[in-house]
């Protein structure tokens, strides 16, 4: 889908597009790709499809495929 993009952008989409899982579980879902190699408060670029992976590891591949749609969405506005 979109590709690489900055750290410090995916961390803004997914607190937009994720805010109703909550402020505890977002930043534990930060604090796993963190620990995974993405680095959200970066301009490093970090790969759309590794997140989904990540994603899909902690939630399952529909609650992801769902999140992913939830942060692309974010992205576009943006």
């Amino acid at each position: 889908m979109m590709g690489l993009i900055p750290g410090y952008r995916l961390k803004k989409a997914m607190e937009g597009g994720l805010e109703i899982i909550g402020p505890a579980a977002l930043q534990g879902v930060f604090e796993d790709l963190e620990r995974r190699g993405i680095r959200l408060s970066s301009n490093a670029a970090c790969s759309t499809e590794q997140v989904n992976a990540i994603l899909a590891d902690i939630f399952g591949e529909d609650a992801s495929k769902l999140m992913m749609t939830r942060i692309y969405r974010e992205l576009e506005s943006d």
